[in-house]
């Protein structure tokens, strides 16, 4: 204030000085009569309308603030540099906005507000730029965005819980912002098609990829820097209208997730996560080879002749009655480890064989390639799987392509084992099928459900069809005479399953459509009647 008045004086004295000068200058009345006309009339004039201009530009000035801060607070617009792309949130979701129709709105805001037409391009411009500095990635979600993003995951079955779904989340959001890129996220080969178009898309609309640290297969990485994630198969048509209309708030969640957590470990250290959850992830982390196959040998193995009581002159052959597992089913316990416990095949099968062999190397004959005098709870079903098939299933290479189910194959089997070891049996599909695949791997088989090229000598399945197509054909001939009458094949189908029904193996409608298509191919027209005469 002082310095303000000292300021003022020294401009006043000024010009005090300057009107002395002036008068000492001339000694003419006119002149002096002209200089008090101005100074006393004119001046004051002048000076008023500057006063008045710089209140009304400072007025402006206020109002030109208010606007701008009102308008980006009612208008949430973001943008991304590297793709020069503008979006809009309305605090449910984020779209994709164009430059044009941002520009369109700020001008017709400005025109409603007459006063700031003077100002029109500054305030545009400023608004412009304020936008651009409103990086979409740094943007806060609603928490209904948020929970809308989870439950897309939930409600789809990708994720199991609302954790799994944050955390893989917060790695998406890693991968944007560049962070953790030591890590390597280990997910199941079935989300490569989904990962793979997320991640297309992602470029598309921020200009960098979202994937980069996750893998399909284990391939000799570091176990500290390895994270486990479980994910369900997903359905394509499924992940593919969640991508298409929610790619934009999936991004924006997740990057707010990497951020807000300081990224994916410590989004599962440093929140109440379920332990057995964190602890998968996790698995690799505080493991190596040797401590793994540790706990499968604690798990899995079970050691029926100690060590130093086998005598090194032993004779073993598959007829010897002393236990034994040799490494073909070793390796086959170690899988169905693996999968048990939803880890990816962490060690190479050369690399698997030498730990184990070490670790139990008083136990295993190298002549036989076998571990004398250790057993395994999972092997005996294994076994008796193994001589159900060699002894009951006939490979065929025929046209017609004869066909089993995994579900009759695993129905014949319980039989099997009643008849031959009065055993009342039971295995799953899904663990018939991790057998049949690993001891017979030129098997052909499609959607985990259909085994082509072989039959079983313990089901004629063709001579029921051709039998119930006997007595179905009988009836109708019976009821209705020689007449031609056409029958719908499903009707066919529901006489047959009540004709077999007792049997409790019924043939699937997709062998039994394709038997009569390829024996009574006469008999069938285009939408699939039977004709029987």
């Amino acid at each position: 204030m002082i310095l303000y008045i000292m300021e003022k004086n020294d401009i006043k004295n000024e010009c005090f000085k300057s009107i002395d000068s002036i008068f000492n200058n001339y000694d003419n009345d006119l002149i002096f009569k002209r200089i008090k006309q101005y100074i006393c009339h004119q001046m004051p004039i002048v000076i008023n309308n500057f006063d008045n201009s710089l209140k009304e530009k400072r007025d402006l000035s206020t109002e030109h603030d208010y606007f701008v801060e009102l308008f980006l607070n009612k208008n949430k617009y973001f943008y991304v540099s590297n793709t020069d792309k503008f979006f809009f949130y309305d605090g449910v979701s984020y779209n994709l906005f164009k430059e044009d129709d941002i520009l369109y709105k700020i001008l017709s805001s400005i025109r409603e507000k007459r006063y700031l037409l003077p100002w029109k391009h500054k305030t545009k411009n400023n608004i412009m730029k304020r936008i651009k500095n409103n990086n979409l990635l740094d943007s806060i979600p609603e928490s209904v965005t948020i929970q809308r993003v989870i439950n897309l995951f939930i409600n789809s079955r990708i994720f199991n819980s609302k954790e799994e779904t944050k955390y893989f989340l917060t790695v998406i959001g890693d991968n944007i912002l560049k962070k953790n890129n030591n890590l390597v996220h280990i997910i199941d080969n079935n989300s490569k098609d989904f990962l793979r178009e997320l991640n297309n898309i992602c470029c598309g609309f921020v200009g960098t990829g979202c994937t980069n640290t996750f893998k399909y297969k284990f391939h000799d990485h570091i176990f500290n820097n390895s994270r486990l994630i479980n994910i369900n198969s997903i359905d394509e048509d499924i992940w593919l209208n969640i991508i298409m209309n929610n790619t934009i708030d999936i991004l924006c969640v997740s990057c707010h997730y990497s951020n807000r957590f300081n990224g994916s470990d410590n989004f599962l250290i440093e929140n109440n996560i379920d332990e057995n959850i964190t602890e998968h992830i996790f698995y690799l982390k505080y493991k190596t080879p040797e401590s793994i196959v540790d706990e499968f040998i604690n798990n899995y193995i079970e050691i029926t002749i100690d060590a130093d009581k086998i005598q090194s002159n032993i004779v073993i052959n598959k007829d010897s009655e002393i236990t034994q597992i040799n490494i073909k089913d070793m390796q086959y316990l170690w899988r169905h480890f693996l999968n048990t416990n939803n880890l990816p095949n962490i060690i190479f099968q050369n690399n698997f064989k030498k730990i184990i062999t070490d670790k139990l190397s008083s136990n295993f004959n190298s002549d036989c390639d076998s571990f004398i005098g250790l057993s395994s709870k999972h092997l005996p079903i294994i076994r008796l799987f193994l001589e159900y098939w060699n002894n009951t299933i006939v490979y065929n290479d025929s046209d017609n392509d004869y066909e089993l189910e995994i579900s009759e194959i695993v129905i014949l089997f319980k039989k099997w084992s009643m008849d031959n070891y009065n055993s009342n049996i039971s295995i799953s599909d899904k663990k018939a099928l991790d057998i049949i695949n690993y001891f017979f791997p030129d098997i052909n088989i499609e959607d985990n459900k259909y085994i082509y090229q072989i039959n079983t000598d313990l089901w004629d399945k063709n001579s029921d069809i051709v039998c119930a197509y006997d007595a179905f054909k009988n009836e109708i001939i019976e009821k209705y005479g020689n007449n031609e009458k056409k029958i719908s094949m499903y009707d066919f189908y529901n006489y047959y399953t009540n004709m077999f029904k007792h049997t409790k193996l019924i043939i699937g409608k997709h062998y039994f459509d394709k038997f009569f298509n390829y024996y009574y191919p006469n008999n069938i027209d285009d939408d699939n009647y039977l004709t029987i005469n």
